[in-house]
């Protein structure tokens, strides 16, 4: 497998590009995550305050 990637710089360049996007994909997701649990524990405090 690795010497497959080596040999085929075609390969080698979709595997990169594989690479980025699950990078950025998992980055975007972690982001939307942690807005929506801020956004939970605001309105839930909101709610116990009132």
């Amino acid at each position: 497998m690795l010497k497959l990637l080596v040999v085929n710089p075609f390969v080698n360049l979709d595997f990169s590009r594989l690479n980025v996007n699950l990078c950025f994909l998992v980055s975007v997701f972690s982001i939307v995550n942690r807005m929506r649990y801020r956004l939970l524990y605001f309105h839930f405090g909101h709610n116990w305050l009132t």
